[in-house]
């Protein structure tokens, strides 16, 4: 609440003060300011004088209208000089200063909380903001008694507290409202950005429930309620409104509950969980809408794009009717010599839930490297290929095979033919490469 009200107020102070196209609020369209370190003012006699381009003299103001209706841009004498009011502002050395050392925090702020937005403190922003901090500045502060007119001109469209409050909400506005909400440690939810495919799809294949959530309230469970947690671990009730639904059936409620074991610090305390944006991975509790139960104690993973992608694309993976099931273990293999010396093949049946048939082969021949394929057919097919790296498949047998091809397995005769295939087998694994888990 505290954000939001900062927010409205920094938003209508820029729009009544700072904006370039709402400056005719505080000026009349007519107004003119010059304004010079240390000067005196200027005479109404000193504006109707010719242009003077000594540097040490004072500035003078020449109105002129700038013609747009004919090809060439025509610089002509304004027919208003008569009914022109020029104002002389007074701009004190410490008016300056202070208007400076405002700007350079402000934009400084603005610097630590949007790294990637350019900063150029020499450009017309600048010029403005020093303009009109001066402006304020002399209003509130100075009292140039031979300009009453223009001081209370500006009085009249905004108040001093209005232009002390825009001031102040410009340096911390900013920085409020982008202070960055740290994510979750990753021994409670998957890294944001360097996510492992394999934790991913860890926790998308146990759970036919995901959601995208951004927390909304956290709250201690009491330790008489929470028996059996560990004193390490604060359990909390958390509630969630619903951004996504990613996997599911019957839909889900607009706001959801679970409970949560956070991981306590040093100090006993908790990570940060309100405003956090997640994914959840967990099951509905049966006839209680919308309470979820979590796969696992940190069956959580930090939002970003990139995680979305990622979540999203295993899901749709792992709903397909033919989506490779869990591996149990290897059921059997054989090697068969060629009748060419150096020629063989090695074949490797898997055993998977529900009975999915999977089946490796390992081709060779004499001076070609070795060829391997994945077949989830019946019959092996001809024109299989190896799986893609962080794909299903890839993942059901990175992180499911057996390191070594158990002995027992092998249906060999021959001593030979067994060391085969035990070197095809470490072959597959090598190529497959780790299973690339995290936690």
């Amino acid at each position: 609440m505290l954000l939001w009200l900062w927010w409205w107020f920094f938003f209508f102070g820029w729009l009544f003060f700072f904006h370039v196209d709402h400056g005719h609020l505080f000026l009349d369209r007519d107004d003119r300011i010059i304004c010079e370190a240390s000067h005196q003012g200027i005479t109404e006699e000193s504006v109707k004088k010719e242009y003077n381009d000594d540097r040490n003299q004072t500035v003078c103001a020449h109105p002129i209208l700038i013609s747009i209706c004919h090809a060439e841009t025509t610089l002509l004498p304004s027919k208003q000089n008569n009914t022109l009011r020029t104002h002389v502002l007074i701009c004190l050395p410490r008016t300056l200063a202070i208007s400076k050392t405002i700007f350079f925090f402000a934009r400084f702020i603005d610097a630590l909380a949007n790294p990637n937005r350019p900063s150029n403190p020499d450009s017309a922003i600048h010029t403005q903001f020093m303009d009109r901090f001066t402006i304020c500045y002399n209003v509130i502060y100075v009292k140039p008694a031979l300009h009453v007119g223009f001081r209370k001109g500006c009085l009249m469209r905004i108040s001093q507290a209005k232009v002390i409050l825009c001031l102040v909400l410009m340096g911390l506005g900013d920085a409020a409202l982008a202070e960055p909400v740290s994510t979750l440690p990753p021994a409670l939810a998957i890294e944001a950005e360097t996510a492992s495919y394999s934790d991913v799809a860890d926790l998308v294949v146990i759970s036919p429930l995901i959601i995208d959530v951004t927390v909304r309230k956290a709250a201690k469970v009491a330790p008489e309620q929470a028996i059996g947690v560990p004193t390490s671990l604060q359990r909390m009730l958390i509630e969630a409104d619903v951004m996504a639904l990613i996997r599911g059936e019957g839909g889900i409620a607009d706001r959801v509950r679970f409970v949560l074991d956070v991981p306590k610090s040093a100090k006993g305390k908790v990570p940060k969980l309100k405003k956090q944006r997640l994914f959840l991975f967990g099951s509905p509790v049966a006839s209680r809408t919308g309470e979820i139960r979590l796969s696992r104690p940190n069956a959580l993973a930090n939002f970003s794009p990139t995680n979305d992608a990622l979540v999203r694309r295993i899901t749709q993976e792992a709903v397909l009717r033919d989506a490779p099931q869990r591996i149990i273990g290897v059921a059997s293999a054989f090697h068969s010599a060629g009748t060419v010396l150096g020629e063989g093949e090695t074949q490797i049946f898997l055993k998977t839930e529900k009975d999915q048939p999977v089946s490796l082969t390992v081709l060779s021949r004499p001076n070609e490297q070795k060829q391997w394929a994945v077949s989830t057919a019946e019959v092996i097919d001809s024109s299989a290929t190896a799986p893609e790296r962080s794909t299903l498949l890839w993942y059901r047998l990175a992180c499911g095979l057996p390191r070594s091809l158990p002995t027992d397995r092998i249906e060999t005769a021959g001593d030979q033919d067994a060391a085969r295939a035990q070197a095809d087998y470490k072959f597959i694994i090598d190529a497959l490469g780790p299973c690339g888990r995290k936690r």
